[in-house]
């Protein structure tokens, strides 16, 4: 697994930090962007925790996205009960990689600064909340040859601890406390409110 994860980023990195295509992929950096027309959709999939200035970042993109746009924001969240059962051996913390991690209330806090407001919550944590942190306990990196990442057979837990980890990311995203969720996020004009909790 872990040399597939290394050829993809070798691939991304050869593109470069100039504005470059290729047929799979396009990349831009944002400063540059010229938009004819707003956008409706604007999407961050586990990338928004990789930015260190948040709000002059969700600054640029509320001018970007149509009164009825909206901006869905896939992160780890760290007020879930991840984060304080392990503390700092959470995976999600991820440092350095990983330069802000929200709590909801920091989400809440950062948006109602850049004009916008959350419509929905969906948390969609799951089992590798458990399985990635308990290692980093007993010193096991994620890309060791015996972590359940690279190795589950071999690893340290069973197929019932796995499908118990399972359970209880499901328990845990039904009471909003997974340690990850997707923010649907509109302009604040639109008198949002967050919408109810969810589950996947």
């Amino acid at each position: 697994m872990h040399d597939s994860w290394q050829r993809e980023f070798e691939r991304f990195r050869s593109l470069g930090n100039a504005d470059r295509a290729s047929p799979e992929i396009r990349v831009w950096s944002l400063s540059k962007m010229r938009l004819h027309h707003p956008l409706d959709l604007i999407m961050f999939h586990h990338s928004l925790e990789h930015f260190l200035d948040h709000p002059a970042l969700l600054k640029h993109i509320e001018r970007m996205l149509a009164p009825q746009g909206v901006i869905l924001v896939r992160q780890p969240v760290s007020n879930g009960l991840a984060f304080h059962r392990y503390g700092r051996y959470w995976f999600q913390l991820d440092a350095p990689r990983h330069a802000v991690i929200h709590s909801v209330k920091s989400m809440e806090w950062l948006l109602r600064e850049c004009g916008m407001r959350i419509k929905k919550i969906i948390w969609d944590s799951n089992e590798q909340q458990f399985w990635a942190s308990e290692p980093y306990g007993r010193d096991i990196p994620l890309f060791a040859e015996h972590s359940y990442f690279c190795n589950p057979q071999g690893s340290l837990f069973s197929a019932d601890q796995i499908k118990q980890w399972k359970k209880e990311a499901a328990d845990l995203n039904r009471i909003g406390q997974g340690d990850q969720a997707a923010f649907y996020i509109g302009k604040d004009s639109l008198g949002f409110s967050p919408g109810p909790c969810e589950s996947v």
